[in-house]
């Protein structure tokens, strides 16, 4: 027995819209975090807010580190729905010779 293979090309175009919208709020949100957490680091000194910027600068990287997994993801489903549109485009241009 044969699986079939279904996808809705514009609902892979949708999905990848809303990958690229929240990674783009990610970014935007995570710089405007960073202006605050660096004004926020001014305000006292020693072992405390050297451990602080130290925990921050870890989940830093870890979200630009997200980032680029959401990034990527975006990138993978618009290949993908390329590919799919094309195929349904041979598949057409088949049928109707």
């Amino acid at each position: 027995m044969t699986d079939i293979l279904e996808c809705e090309t514009d609902e892979l175009y949708d999905g990848c819209e809303t990958v690229y919208e929240a990674f783009y709020r990610i970014k935007r949100e995570s710089e405007t975090l960073l202006v605050q957490m660096e004004q926020l680091a001014k305000l006292w000194e020693g072992p405390a807010n050297r451990l602080f910027q130290s925990f921050y600068m870890t989940d830093c990287d870890r979200l630009i580190q997200l980032c680029g997994y959401v990034e990527d993801l975006g990138e993978y489903l618009q290949r993908c729905g390329e590919s799919y549109r094309y195929c349904d485009q041979v598949i057409l241009a088949g049928v109707q010779m």
